[in-house]
């Protein structure tokens, strides 16, 4: 069985949705799209920059023209940052940059912890990575689940990100990251942290 399966995650109007993890046990029973299908389209999501829309994607699988998210799955071969790593596709690898968060540069405060917090969720995983487009700079933008644990959600949580205020459409990662605030935990454990975008500018 092919190591890649391509998820189609389908919204119809006042109809009741299927979870991801039932849609995907649908998929693996059904006929799968090629590798080269996939690697086609993860190279048009690259081309994409910020944009969600994915329609151009009716070519591969005729989903539902309601259709607004894709899911890849794949295994964590490479844990590179707090909020990034390299998804194992087949014979060929994408890189994933979490969406929604953003996690402390390797170099700043707390960065190597939040690497070594990212890597012990996901490391070697089978995970489900829900693609909502793509960055500047060619990294497709995903929440992660193993199994039903929303990572992102799971890294704000911990102290190990912030809520990135600038790309946030869930609103419940503010408050994970008010809780984890409040409670000191990871990040939070500093005098006054420095966000990651901050640190950037200071960096440059």
């Amino acid at each position: 069985m092919r190591t890649l399966v391509l998820i189609l995650l389908c919204v119809s109007a006042g109809v009741e949705i299927e979870s991801r993890f039932q849609v995907r046990d649908k998929l693996l029973r059904a006929s799968l799209p090629s590798l080269q299908e996939v690697q086609s389209w993860a190279e048009k999501t690259a081309l994409l920059g910020k944009k969600r829309a994915l329609s151009w994607f009716d070519g591969v699988t005729n989903p539902s023209s309601n259709a607004r998210k894709a899911a890849l799955v794949g295994k964590v071969v490479n844990v590179i940052d707090g909020d990034t790593v390299e998804l194992r596709l087949g014979s060929a690898t994408r890189v994933i940059r979490l969406d929604q968060i953003d996690a402390p540069e390797i170099g700043q405060p707390w960065g190597r912890r939040a690497r070594q917090g990212l890597n012990r969720r996901v490391a070697g995983q089978q995970v489900v990575a829900e693609i909502a487009g793509s960055d500047r700079y060619e990294r497709l933008l995903a929440t992660l689940f193993v199994k039903d644990q929303n990572i992102n959600r799971e890294m704000v949580q911990s102290g190990d990100a912030w809520a990135y205020k600038q790309y946030l459409t869930d609103s419940r990662l503010l408050d994970d990251e008010a809780a984890a605030r409040t409670a000191r935990i990871g990040l939070w454990r500093g005098a006054d942290p420095i966000p990651p975008w901050e640190w950037r500018r200071l960096d440059r």
